[in-house]
């Protein structure tokens, strides 16, 4: 698991020989494959800086150690465990009920820097739309 100082990252799968980005991680958050790291299973995602980073990476045993150790760690943990489920649920949500154009909007409104650092065709496949698409909704919001 790493907690992301500074720079961008991205998770992504490939599927049917295209790439996927699932989620772009930026400073001050955490990046990880979850079930991996908390299961000890095969990593589903590909992780990739998309610029340069600093990272602190905690290994699972170092982070089991704390847990069991540190009570502020282990609660720290299970707020930082709800967190991810609920920007599960909020990005499974989003996919459903909202439009391209929502998506859009919202990301550009918590996130207008993603758009200045990483490359738009990841921006676009986290949105769910293709780089053509994030081009006309860009047009239409100026």
């Amino acid at each position: 698991m790493a907690f992301i100082e500074s720079g961008y990252l991205r998770m992504f799968d490939l599927i049917d020989g295209k790439e996927i980005t699932f989620w772009i991680g930026s400073n001050g958050k955490f990046i990880t494959s979850l079930s991996s790291f908390v299961f000890e299973t095969p990593n589903f995602w590909n992780i990739q800086a998309v610029t340069d980073c600093t990272l602190h990476v905690i290994d699972r045993d170092t982070h089991s150690k704390l847990c069991k150790t540190q009570p502020k760690w282990l609660e720290f943990d299970n707020i930082l465990l709800a967190h991810s489920f609920a920007l599960l649920e909020q990005k499974m949500l989003s996919q459903l009920h909202t439009t391209s154009q929502q998506r859009f909007n919202t990301l550009f409104k918590e996130h207008p820097q993603l758009f200045n650092h990483v490359p738009l065709q990841y921006i676009a496949s986290m949105l769910g739309i293709t780089p053509e698409t994030l081009s006309r909704l860009r047009q239409h919001s100026n």
